[in-house]
């Protein structure tokens, strides 16, 4: 399970059969793996702004405002999405890192097939 396919081996090969192209394309992989995992640390902090704007539905349907039930409403769906951009996260950055793994041919097909199922769960959220 490459990531590139066939054409592209006028690039050489390393000793351990890595091409080229995927050394410069790893540490793409890696720094994905990164900015995936820093984000996913915020999942916590989503889950707790969105009960935060949940608490505040009664006080806001109390104040008979059209303009505080639009805020409230745009904050949970706010915060919807921001639960969202942290589980996908969850699941891109161990992804990413498999994907990386691969490049620097050191990961399983196993692994890479986990990988990829990650990263399609956490996209259709």
């Amino acid at each position: 399970a490459d990531t590139l396919p066939d054409e592209y081996d006028q690039f050489g090969y390393f000793e351990n059969g890595m091409s080229t192209l995927n050394a410069l394309i790893a540490p793409l992989q890696f720094a994905a793996a990164v900015f995936n995992a820093r984000a996913a640390l915020k999942l916590p902090a989503a889950l707790q702004a969105r009960k935060d704007a949940l608490a505040l539905k009664e006080a806001c349907e109390k104040a008979r405002s059209t303009v505080a039930i639009d805020a409230h409403s745009r904050r949970v769906k706010q915060t919807t999405y921001g639960i969202c951009y942290a589980f996908l996260s969850c699941t891109l950055a161990p992804a990413f890192l498999v994907l990386c793994m691969n490049s620097c041919k050191v990961a399983t097909e196993r692994q890479v097939q986990w990988a990829l199922l990650a990263m399609q769960i956490g996209l259709a959220v």
